[in-house]
């Protein structure tokens, strides 16, 4: 699809996204936020590190604006919208140094977001 084709595209755990478009990952740049927002899952490997996993994308607003993005009927132009808010939060972060390579302290404060259904 030339529309995307040597465009960076800013997601939250977009890939079954673009499977469902047809759309071929290495015709543009992706920049999958949910990669960055994890909390640990509790596990450990064998190595004795914290295992992190994604948190969606509800619940990380929530997190950082207090707001419910899917309050009633989804919205797909609610959830853009939310990624590029949290976007902005990213590159925030990313200045000051934060949480780098992703978006958890050493406090794990992502721990404490309680996920929204």
């Amino acid at each position: 699809m030339e529309v995307v084709t040597d465009k960076l595209i800013i997601s939250y755990a977009g890939t079954g996204d673009f499977q469902a478009l047809e759309l071929v990952t290495g015709d543009f740049t992706h920049f999958d936020l949910s990669r960055y927002f994890q909390k640990w899952n509790g596990q450990l490997t064998k190595g004795g590190e914290k295992v992190y996993q994604p948190i969606g994308l509800r619940s990380v607003y929530w997190h950082f604006f207090k707001k419910d993005i899917q309050d009633g009927v989804h919205s797909a132009t609610k959830d853009a919208i939310a990624t590029l808010e949290l976007f902005e939060i990213y590159k925030i972060r990313k200045t000051k140094n934060m949480d780098f390579p992703y978006m958890r302290d050493k406090d794990d404060e992502f721990n404490e977001i309680v996920t929204k259904k």
